[in-house]
C-alpha cells in the first residue's frame, strides 16, 4: 500500500520552516500544499482537503490549536489527521493539540527520520481508516436500503390489500383475527382494535349460530370455510350480506396455524328479487304511462304484451289481440313501413329505426324495432308535432323569409349537387346573377314595404321562368341567383339556352308591378356564367357570375351579360395592386412629387404635392390606378395619413428659408378619409406634432367628397379652416355641377379641371364653361386655379378671363424635391 501523491498541507507562519519541512519530505514523492497563516490554511482546506497536515502551534492571528479546533468542528474536515508542530517541548503543550484535534505532536527541530515515520503510519492509517469508514457506511446503507424495501414492500401490501373492494382478514387458529384491511372498517365502522376476538358480535343474531357451527365443522376437518351471513355496519345499524370464504394453513402435523379469508358484500344480489319485482311493476307501470306505443311479438309474430298506447293507435283493445298473430289482426300494416321494418330487422338481426307518414291517420310516425331470441320489440312515437317543427326550422334555416326562395347555405349545396351532375353527365349548366336595377331608390323613396312587395313579385317571376329542377336563390338585398341545370353538352348551344332564358327573366321583371297601389317598371341585370367540369369552386362560379353582372351594368342595366375571363385578369391585377400597396405601406415605398402653381406675374406661390409609387414592381403604376384600388380596399387612410405628414415636413423646410417661406402646399383628400369621424383631430395632431404653418397647408377636396353629407363637410371645413389651414375645390365642374352647395362651404378656391382646359381657346363651349365658372367663382369670393395648363394660349384666355393661379406641364411636370428646389431657385421650367 503505497502513500506516494498524497497531498500533504503544511502550515507554519515561517517560510524557512516550511521549505525544511519540505526538503525533508520530498524524497517521499508527496504532493506538498503550504500556507504560512491559519486562515490561508482553513481556505485551501476548504477548497481540497489534503490527506494530511502538518500545523504549527504558534502562528499570529489565528494559531494551531485554533485550526485543528475549526477542522474538528466541520464533518467535512473531521477526519483529516493533523499534526502539531511546536518548538515547545512540553506536554501540556502536546495535549493542548490533542484535545483542539490533533493527532500527533511533534517537536521543532524536527527529525526527519521520525518526521518521515510518523507521516507514513498516520497515512497508512488514515487510509486504513477510511477504508473501514467506507465499509461501515455502506453496511449502514444496505441495512437502511433494506429496512425501506421491507417498509415499502409492507406498504404496497396494504395498499394493494385495502384496494381490493372485498374484506381481506386473517386470524389465528382460534379464530380471533389479528389482521383486516381497511376494507372492513369502511364496511362495518369498526377497526381492528374495536373488533378483538369478538367478530361474531358484527353477526346478525339470526346468523350466529349457522356460522358458529361451520366454523367448527372446518376447524374440525380443515375444510375450506364458506358460508354467507350478515354484518351489521355501527354508524348506520343495517345489515349487509356477505359471502365469506376462509382456508386454514397447517403445519406439517396438520394442526391450524392460520387461517386467511376473503369477505365479499354480496348484499346486491340478496335483495335482487325484490328488486326484481319492484323493477317489474315500475316497468309495467311505465311503459303503461309512457307516450310512445310499445308492443311484444313473439317469434311467430304472436301479440305478447301491448301496452295502453299501442291500444289506442291501434285503435283495438289488447285483450282481442294478445296471442294472435299481429299481421292477421292488422292486416292494413302488412302493406305498411312498420311491416317491411320488422321484417328487415329480424332478417339482419339488428335494431332498426325509421321515420314514416301514415295517410289513414295524417300523422308522422318514428317506428324502432329491436330483435332478440324471443321475437322483436316494437316502439311507435307520433311526432307529427317534430315533423312540423323541423319543417319550419328547415325553412328558416335554408330559405329565405320574405320571397320563401332557397337562401345562399342551400343554393351552395344546390350549386355543389349540380357540379358533381355535370361532371357525371358532361351537360353543362349555367348560373345567373340577377341584380334589380334602381332598387335602392324605390326602397328610398317609397319605403320598405314597398320594396319588399317588389322583391317578393320578382322573386314570384323568376320562378315562373325556369323549369321545376332549377333554382332560384336570393342571395339578400335585390339579388338573386338563378341555376339552370341539364343544358346541352355543347359549350356554345348551352350559352345560346341560357341567353334565351336570361332574355326571358329581363322579359318578365321588365313587366310593370303593381306596388302598393301604384305601377312601378322594374329592370334588371344579368350576368350569366357558364357551368361545366372545368370550374373549380362554387366561389369561382359565384364570382364569374357575378363579375359578368357588374358587366351588364356597365353596359346600361336592363341587359344579360357572359362572364369574360379578362374580368378575372382585372380582378387578379387589382389583388396584386392591393397586396403591393399593403408591402409598401409597411415599408414605406413612396414618395412625392411637386408641381409649381404660379400667378399672373409668373412667380411660383406655391405647388400641389402628388404622390408617387416607388416599389420596383409598381413604380410605372400611375396614381390614377393604385389611387381607385387604395380607396376600395381602404388603404387610402394609411396613404392620406403618410401624404399629410410628408407634406407637413417639407413645410418646415420651406418655412426656414426666406426664398420659400411662403410657398403654400396643396394636398389632395380622399373622400373616405374625408369622412372619416377623427379627420379634424388626425390633420390638427399631424400639423401641431410637425411644426408646420397651418395657413401654408391647402387642403384640395372634389365635389363627390362635399355633396355626400353638406352639413358634415361644412362642420369640418370650419373646424380647420380656424385653424388656419386653406380648402381648395378640385375638379369643378365633373362631379354633381350642384352650385347650391358653394354658398354653404367655406372654401378660398375653386380648381378648373384639365378636361376643360385641353380645347380651348378653340373649343366655344368649353371657353364659355371656363369663363362661367370664373365669373361664379369671383362672384362667392373665391381665387380660380387652372391645372393641366400646357399651351400659351390656354395660359392667355385663362388670364385675360380672370384666373387667378396656374399649374401645368407649360411651367413644370411633377418633380421630385430636389428639382423642385432648383426650379425655384432658377425661376426656370423643370420640364
Amino acid at each position: 500500500m503505497s502513500n506516494r501523491f498524497s497531498r500533504i498541507l503544511i502550515v507554519d507562519d515561517e517560510p524557512k520552516n516550511i521549505r525544511m519541512i519540505q526538503t525533508m519530505l520530498a524524497p517521499e514523492g508527496y504532493i506538498l500544499q503550504s500556507a504560512t497563516s491559519g486562515r490561508e490554511a482553513l481556505s485551501i482546506v476548504a477548497e481540497s482537503p489534503p490527506d494530511l497536515i502538518l500545523l504549527d502551534a504558534l502562528m499570529p492571528e489565528m494559531n494551531g490549536f485554533q485550526v485543528a479546533r475549526q477542522l474538528k468542528l466541520n464533518s467535512e474536515t473531521t477526519s483529516i489527521p493533523v499534526v502539531m508542530v511546536s518548538a515547545l517541548d512540553d506536554r501540556q503543550s502536546g495535549m493542548l493539540g490533542l484535545n483542539a484535534g490533533a493527532i500527533d505532536f511533534l517537536s521543532k527541530p524536527v527529525d526527519r527520520f521520525e518526521l518521515s515515520m510518523r507521516i507514513r503510519n498516520l497515512l497508512r492509517l488514515k487510509e486504513y481508516s477510511d477504508i473501514v469508514s467506507n465499509n461501515n457506511r455502506l453496511l449502514t446503507q444496505q441495512v437502511n436500503d433494506q429496512k425501506v424495501l421491507l417498509t415499502h414492500a409492507e406498504q404496497r401490501f396494504r395498499e394493494f390489500a385495502d384496494s381490493i373492494p372485498h374484506i381481506l382478514w386473517t386470524a389465528k387458529p382460534d379464530g380471533s383475527l389479528d389482521y383486516l384491511n381497511q376494507v372492513y372498517t369502511d364496511c362495518t365502522g369498526v377497526t381492528l382494535d374495536d373488533t378483538g376476538d369478538s367478530w361474531l358480535a358484527a353477526l346478525h343474531p339470526d346468523d350466529v349460530e349457522r356460522c358458529v357451527a361451520a366454523w367448527d365443522e372446518s376447524v374440525s376437518t380443515g375444510n375450506v370455510y364458506d358460508i354467507e351471513f350478515r354484518v351489521i355496519h355501527v354508524d348506520s345499524g343495517e345489515y349487509h350480506w356477505y359471502a365469506v370464504t376462509a382456508k386454514p394453513v397447517m403445519d406439517a402435523a396438520g394442526k391450524i396455524v392460520k387461517w386467511y379469508g376473503i369477505a365479499t358484500n354480496i348484499h346486491e344480489r340478496k335483495i335482487a328479487d325484490q328488486r326484481a319485482q319492484s323493477l317489474a311493476h315500475r316497468l309495467n307501470t311505465t311503459l303503461e304511462n309512457m307516450s310512445d306505443g310499445f308492443v311484444l311479438l313473439d317469434q311467430d309474430w304472436h301479440v305478447s304484451y301491448m301496452n295502453g298506447m299501442a291500444e289506442r293507435m291501434l285503435k283495438k283493445p289488447r285483450s282481442s289481440v294478445l296471442g294472435k298473430v299481429v299481421w292477421d289482426e292488422f292486416p292494413e300494416l302488412v302493406e305498411s313501413r312498420i311491416y317491411r321494418e320488422c321484417q328487415r330487422a329480424v332478417a339482419t338481426a339488428s335494431a332498426v329505426e325509421s321515420e314514416f307518414f301514415s295517410p289513414l291517420v295524417d300523422r308522422w310516425f318514428e317506428v324502432k324495432v329491436y330483435p332478440s331470441e324471443d321475437g322483436v320489440s316494437v316502439y311507435v312515437r307520433d311526432i307529427t308535432e317534430r315533423k312540423n317543427a323541423e319543417s319550419e326550422i328547415l325553412r328558416l334555416a335554408f330559405y329565405d323569409q320574405l320571397t320563401g326562395l332557397p337562401n345562399r347555405q342551400l343554393l351552395r349545396d344546390r350549386l355543389q349537387r349540380a357540379m358533381l351532375k355535370s361532371k357525371r353527365t358532361h351537360r353543362m349548366g349555367a348560373v345567373m346573377f340577377v341584380d334589380l336595377d334602381n332598387f335602392k331608390l324605390l326602397n328610398d323613396t317609397q319605403g320598405h314595404q314597398k320594396g319588399d312587395v317588389l322583391l317578393q313579385e320578382s322573386a314570384r317571376r323568376l320562378t315562373a321562368c325556369v323549369r321545376e329542377i332549377d333554382t332560384v336563390a336570393r342571395l339578400g338585398g335585390d339579388e338573386f341567383v338563378v341555376l339552370v341545370e341539364e343544358l346541352s353538352d355543347d359549350a356554345i348551344e348551352a350559352a345560346t339556352q341560357a341567353e334565351s332564358i336570361g332574355e326571358k327573366i329581363l322579359s318578365a321583371l321588365g313587366q310593370p308591378c303593381e306596388v302598393g297601389g301604384f305601377q312601378h317598371t322594374s329592370t334588371a341585370s344579368i350576368g350569366i356564367t357558364l357551368l361545366d367540369s372545368q370550374v373549380s369552386s362554387i366561389d369561382e362560379l359565384l364570382k364569374r357570375a357575378d363579375l359578368a353582372m357588374y358587366r351588364a351594368k356597365a353596359a346600361g342595366r336592363n341587359t344579360a351579360r357572359f362572364y369574360d375571363p379578362a374580368m378575372q385578369d382585372a380582378v387578379s391585377t387589382i389583388v396584386a395592386l392591393e397586396t403591393g400597396l399593403r408591402e409598401s405601406i409597411q415599408n414605406n415605398m413612396f414618395v412625392l412629387h411637386y408641381q409649381p402653381q404660379l400667378n399672373n406675374q409668373g412667380q411660383a406661390i406655391g405647388a400641389e404635392a402628388l404622390l408617387r409609387w416607388t416599389h420596383p414592381a409598381y413604380k410605372n403604376v400611375p396614381p390614377n390606378v393604385f389611387i381607385p384600388v387604395a380607396e376600395d380596399c381602404g388603404l387610402i387612410i394609411h396613404l392620406g395619413h403618410w401624404v399629410l405628414e410628408a407634406a407637413c415636413a417639407q413645410l418646415v423646410k420651406w418655412a426656414q428659408a426666406p426664398h420659400t417661406a411662403q410657398l403654400t402646399l396643396a394636398v389632395n383628400v380622399s373622400a373616405r378619409q374625408f369622412h372619416q369621424p377623427e379627420f379634424v383631430s388626425d390633420v390638427l395632431d399631424t400639423v401641431r406634432r410637425s411644426g408646420a404653418n397651418p395657413e401654408m397647408l391647402k387642403l384640395e377636396l372634389t365635389e363627390t367628397v362635399l355633396v355626400k353629407d353638406i352639413e358634415d363637410a361644412v362642420t369640418k371645413i370650419s373646424a380647420l379652416k380656424e385653424h388656419g389651414i386653406r380648402f381648395s375645390l378640385d375638379d369643378f365642374g365633373t362631379g354633381y355641377s350642384s352650385l347650391s352647395y358653394l354658398r354653404y362651404l367655406p372654401l378660398e378656391q375653386l380648381k378648373l379641371d384639365r378636361s376643360f382646359i385641353g380645347r380651348i381657346p378653340d373649343n366655344a363651349t368649353d371657353a364659355a364653361i371656363v369663363q362661367a365658372i370664373i365669373a361664379m367663382g369671383h362672384n362667392l369670393g373665391l381665387t380660380i386655379i387652372a391645372e393641366g395648363v400646357e399651351t400659351e394660349p390656354q395660359l392667355e384666355f385663362l388670364s385675360r378671363h380672370g384666373c387667378n393661379a396656374y399649374q401645368g406641364f407649360l411651367f413644370s411636370k411633377p418633380v421630385i424635391i430636389d428639382e423642385f428646389m432648383m426650379y425655384i431657385q432658377n425661376g426656370k421650367d423643370a420640364r
